[in-house]
């Protein structure tokens, strides 16, 4: 809610209006996420499909782990007033979702930002990818592309990781450009991601390639090397990165290249 999230990042969490937009599973106390799917959970989208979530920094202190699939709250509260400074909600180990943290003292959280994001569904995703390599569109290449292949690596779905490799695979003139210059960026994270996004393209684009009967073997090897050629002398560079991951994947990116 807008006046939530603003409400709170100017004054802060206030413990007697716990639970009146959702349950108190462990208690009156502030609820935090490690996995931003939990938080999107609890946001609504206002008119123009902006959607918005907290980022805090809090202070867990010692810690009581909690897997009981229905734990009983006023225990918690009660062994956290004594001996502990926290919960953590372990939903993995007990239903298999997500872990929250609980704290029953609004004091411990500093609601620092308000993030603002807009849902897209994995259909929408791929018909976007599609779209802006086919009309060319650099500017939608650049913001879509670095995220997509983020999502290629990470998400925990591997049919979804999948799907969204073959599809870059699939459009890799449009997009090795755009990785390779995320090869340069500032941010170590996003030179990572994108070196070893280009090593999953040049393997996805082999795949689109060999779907092309009508090339022999050579000819298809040669369209691969071509469309992912431009990528070599910055993932070669990035072999002499400061950060150590970003050198790993820059040399299985130029692996995978062959």
């Amino acid at each position: 809610r807008v006046s939530s999230a603003q409400y709170i990042t100017d004054g802060e969490f206030r413990m007697d209006l716990a639970g009146t937009h959702r349950g108190t599973l462990y208690g009156r106390a502030v609820y935090l996420a490690e996995c931003s799917s939990k938080a999107d959970e609890y946001s609504e989208a206002d008119e123009e499909g902006l959607c918005r979530m907290l980022l805090c920094r809090s202070t867990l202190g010692n810690v009581l782990v909690e897997r009981e699939k229905h734990p009983s709250a006023p225990e918690l509260e009660e062994q956290c007033r004594a001996k502990y400074n926290s919960v953590c909600g372990d939903r993995w180990a007990a239903v298999g979702t997500f872990r929250e943290f609980v704290l029953y003292e609004s004091s411990q959280v500093y609601p620092e930002y308000i993030v603002y994001y807009k849902r897209m569904s994995q259909a929408d995703l791929l018909q976007a990818i599609g779209t802006i390599s086919n009309e060319n569109d650099v500017d939608g290449v650049r913001k879509l592309v670095p995220t997509a292949a983020r999502l290629a690596q990470t998400h925990p779905d591997p049919q979804v990781r999948y799907r969204i490799s073959l599809l870059l695979g699939a459009h890799a003139a449009t997009v090795v450009p755009a990785l390779t210059e995320c090869l340069r960026d500032e941010t170590a994270l996003r030179r990572r991601t994108a070196a070893a996004a280009l090593g999953h393209v040049a393997d996805f684009c082999s795949l689109t390639c060999s779907s092309l009967t009508s090339m022999n073997e050579d000819a298809r090897s040669q369209q691969k090397i071509h469309i992912v050629a431009v990528a070599v002398p910055a993932l070669t560079e990035c072999l002499s990165d400061s950060n150590e991951s970003v050198r790993r994947a820059a040399a299985q990116a130029l692996e995978q290249i062959g």
